[in-house]
């Protein structure tokens, strides 16, 4: 799952107008104009974006940027006919200082939130009152979803350039939500590969009608009628029609050399589940459900409601076979 930190040539194509679009593809401006405009708009764009309001905290996705890289390689001659750019040209019409993170700020949005929730936390102790609780509960549910945001950022690599960084704030941002970091990372890295393969793709891909008749009754009430509520389901059993779990290594969705990764993340979530354990025997389960519980499920909505709308939209093409490639794929969406 792309979240609101992620910028990509996807989210840069959709700064252009509407009227650009002419059944999916774009035919109306010339090559080096529409270039020119993706520049001057992607400018404004990140210059827009580079503040707090929607925490977007650093740059292109390492992982991602690397991605594209490998891909400029393979584009053939039919990508280029029906697409008036290439990967290459996109990726070089993009500032290249959009692709520099900065560590010290990322860490300082991380504090910061790291603050606030200790912040709210203190505060809600010292009130101990149902009336502050469903304050309480918005607030600090929504800084679980901004601890999220970060710990997103690191599974990209553009946390920072350190990479023994990005895993260890990405452990210190996810685990305590119950989100396992490494199996995350990867199954976000092979939607990202993949987006817009209505065979491959990880995350809010249509379902079809045969693999809606072979879903279990509670996965149905879920993805269609709870869909807010959907996400901790996601990472035990993945999506429809998928095999395999964020949790275990020997989920298809990993690699033999990303085994200890996955088992290490694992383990974190383990730990945290033993902790909310113990803190649960000592002052009983309402002390769970007023400090912890309600925040986490205010934060799975959170998650849900802003995948959901990032990833459907009836109009918006899903190919399969060699009608797809990366960048038509990519730019056909309206994350």
């Amino acid at each position: 799952m792309c979240a609101p930190t992620c910028v990509s040539c996807k989210q840069v194509w959709n700064v252009l107008p509407r009227s650009h679009w002419q059944q999916n593809q774009i035919a109306i401006l010339d090559k080096s104009s529409l270039l020119a405009e993706i520049n001057s708009n992607f400018v404004t764009f990140w210059h827009y974006n580079n503040v707090r309001r929607l925490k977007l905290k650093n740059s292109v996705p390492f992982e991602l940027v690397s991605s594209v890289e490998n891909l400029v390689s393979e584009e053939t001659s039919q990508n280029r006919a029906s697409l008036p750019f290439t990967l290459a040209e996109l990726k070089a019409a993009i500032p290249p200082e959009c692709f520099q993170p900065s560590t010290g700020r990322s860490l300082a949005y991380f504090f910061l939130d790291i603050g606030i929730i200790s912040l709210l936390y203190a505060l809600a102790g010292a009130i101990d009152s149902w009336w502050f609780f469903p304050i309480f509960w918005l607030m600090q549910g929504t800084m679980f979803w901004a601890l999220f945001v970060v710990g997103h950022d690191c599974g990209h690599r553009s946390f920072s350039k350190y990479k023994w960084l990005n895993n260890l704030v990405g452990h210190l941002a996810h685990t305590p939500i119950l989100v396992p970091f490494h199996g995350w990372r990867i199954s976000h890295r092979t939607h990202h590969n993949n987006t817009g393969n209505i065979d491959t793709d990880e995350s809010w891909y249509p379902v079809a009608e045969n693999t809606y008749r072979q879903m279990a009754w509670y996965e149905k009430l879920l993805r269609f009628q709870l869909i807010l509520f959907l996400y901790p389901l996601y990472l035990f059993k993945r999506s429809p029609g998928k095999q395999g779990s964020h949790f275990l290594p020997s989920s298809n969705l990993f690699r033999p050399s990303e085994k200890w990764d996955v088992i290490t993340s694992t383990i974190c979530c383990a730990l945290t589940i033993a902790f909310l354990g113990g803190l649960t025997y000592l002052y009983g389960w309402m002390f769970l459900l007023k400090y912890y519980l309600v925040p986490y499920v205010i934060f799975v909505m959170w998650l849900d409601l802003v995948t959901f709308l990032h990833h459907t939209e009836p109009d918006i093409p899903w190919y399969r076979g060699e009608e797809w490639y990366f960048l038509r794929g990519a730019l056909s969406t309206i994350d």
